[in-house]
């Protein structure tokens, strides 16, 4: 009840500037008006007026007509209010002036209803109200004085004063009106640009949330690729790398399909080599390949090495519908290109249809550029593996030939030690190995009888020698002492073949030294015949040869009719 009278007491409210200032206004002025017309009616049959009766009925009446005005306020109807409480605030007073005549005070309470219509009308209805007015004051002065000479000074005293008021209230009604009009207007333009100001900041807002959910799209993205790279450059071996990546972008991108495409050895087709989840696995059984140029979004990238993408698979003419994967909704095809050179292509599909935009396009072109640096890196590696392995096995090959060549060249096989003398193995004796311990030892691997063991001697993979140990005593080798003479006879090795190497560089330094001082002596003259015998001479001297010739002229073959050609001899 108490909330119900307070929201009575609040004065109404008006989207109009000026209705809302007038009902302001009228409300307060109502609410005066009706304590005081209520005030009044208590006291008037307590106090010594005349005709207190009719006073009373005047007091109640008034005092019903603001009631009257105060339920129209408040129901919406604010001109009928208006109109409503000036009049019977008018009335009033007109009946108190007729009733006690014009020096009572019912006179100037007629001045206040001008008054406060200027407040609550408008400027037409104020001089309207103001002419009224005058009447009712003018009827007064007559039924008061009842005489046209005493009611001229009366006449000359209201009639400026009600004119004045009339017309001055009229145009402070004007003027007020055009404040409150502009101040309304201003306010209609402010509440436009806050409005407007106000859906621009939604609007910013949603792209900022846009804007910040495609950024935390792309970062997850980023970092799904980043982890993919980093576990692809772990791999090295083709087959390894693409099982990896398909298996990687399955897990870190959570997609229906990946499949990765690899030209055949003509070109005409790319064949797939590695894929996700059972299904593409029977076609990699199968051997499943496309025709570049002319099958499916797989071959139309192979051909022209753009990424194309289907986000409908039901509305693209060029996507494949295989049984083997039933749910592909949308698809998109990367080529797999590295320094202008095409290695294949990644094809991704989606459960969802719409799953590829742009955006994703341009990050999942990354990743697929990504798995072609990584392929081209195992490429580059596994050349370089079979490089190194050739050249192991032509250095391995030069190694043993020397090593062949080495020992021919000396008058011994070895040399055996027993009891403390160290005693040359010669060639024409007896090795006294058998021959299941000299494959053994070609091998390299180690052969033990009893308390004898036979460790090879290997550089390069190849056996150069054998290391044939005897114990004292006749317990047999354990494993622990194999592993200490295998270190062993590995350090012999190294040892023997730093000083082939070395003995070879200092030969072959000895040899151009030779061949230098030779060149030197053959300068030293420009006699032709004494250079060629120079030359034949320093020849056999420094290649330790039994015979050098030089011969002038062509071989007789090809120069038969020429003249015998001069022979020059060092024997």
């Amino acid at each position: 009840m108490f909330s119900r009278l307070r929201s009575h007491l609040r004065p109404p409210t008006f989207q109009d500037l000026r209705q809302l200032y007038t009902a302001r206004l009228l409300h307060y002025s109502l609410l005066v008006g009706i304590l005081l017309t209520s005030g009044l009616s208590l006291i008037i049959p307590y106090i010594n007026m005349p005709s207190p009766a009719f006073s009373l009925t005047l007091s109640l009446v008034t005092l019903g007509l603001l009631l009257i005005s105060f339920f129209l306020l408040h129901t919406g109807h604010l001109q009928a209010a208006a109109i409503l409480a000036v009049g019977s605030n008018l009335a009033a007073f007109a009946f108190g002036g007729f009733l006690h005549g014009i020096e009572t005070p019912d006179s100037m309470g007629i001045l206040l209803s001008i008054i406060l219509g200027g407040i609550l009308l408008s400027p037409r209805g104020i001089i309207v109200l103001g002419i009224f007015s005058l009447l009712i004051i003018w009827s007064i002065i007559l039924v008061s004085t009842q005489s046209l000479s005493t009611a001229l000074p009366y006449v000359g005293f209201y009639t400026p004063i009600f004119l004045m008021s009339t017309f001055g209230l009229a145009l402070y009604r004007r003027g007020l009106d055009t404040i409150l009009n502009e101040l309304q207007i201003n306010q209609h333009a402010l509440q436009k640009r806050n409005t407007e100001l106000d859906s621009l900041r939604q609007n910013l807002e949603s792209q900022v949330k846009e804007r910040t959910r495609q950024l935390s799209t792309q970062s997850a993205l980023m970092e799904h690729i980043l982890n993919v790279s980093h576990r692809l450059s772990q791999s090295h071996s083709t087959e390894e790398l693409l099982k990896t990546a398909v298996n990687l972008i399955h897990q870190e991108f959570g997609v229906y399909h990946i499949g990765v495409y690899l030209p055949a050895s003509s070109g005409e087709y790319v064949v797939l080599q590695a894929a996700s989840g059972t299904g593409a696995q029977k076609l990699i059984a199968q051997g499943y390949r496309l025709k570049v140029g002319s099958t499916g979004l797989v071959g139309a990238v192979a051909a022209n090495h753009q990424a194309r993408i289907a986000l409908n698979t039901g509305a693209d003419p060029l996507f494949i519908n295989l049984p083997e994967l039933p749910a592909a909704r949308s698809e998109a095809a990367l080529p797999l290109v590295r320094s202008g050179r095409f290695l294949g292509v990644l094809d991704i599909q989606s459960d969802q249809p719409d799953t590829f935009g742009e955006e994703s396009l341009a990050i999942l072109q990354h990743l697929a550029d990504q798995i072609a640096a990584a392929l081209e890196n195992a490429r580059l590696y596994a050349e370089g593996q079979q490089a190194l392995r050739r050249a192991e096995r032509a250095y391995a090959e030069i190694s043993a030939r020397s090593w062949r060549e080495y020992a021919q060249r000396v008058p011994w096989r070895g040399f055996r030690t027993a009891l403390g003398e160290i005693v040359p193995v010669q060639k024409e004796a007896d090795e006294g190995i058998p021959p299941e311990a000299s494959h053994a030892v070609r091998s390299g691997q180690v052969y033990t009888e009893g308390n004898t063991a036979i460790l090879p001697i290997r550089v390069r993979q190849q056996t150069i020698a054998s290391l044939r140990l005897r114990k004292a005593s006749r317990a047999a080798w354990g494993e622990e002492e194999l592993r200490l003479m295998q270190a062993v006879s590995d350090q012999v090795a190294q040892a023997l073949e730093s000083a082939r190497l070395y003995q070879e560089s200092q030969e072959r330094a000895s040899r151009e030294e030779l061949l230098s001082t030779s060149t030197a002596r053959m300068r030293a003259t420009l006699d032709l015949e004494s250079i060629l015998q120079t030359a034949v001479r320093e020849l056999r001297s420094a290649l330790g040869l039994s015979e050098a010739e030089i011969r002038l002229g062509a071989p007789p073959e090809a120069q038969k009719t020429s003249t015998a050609p001069q022979k020059i001899q060092e024997t």
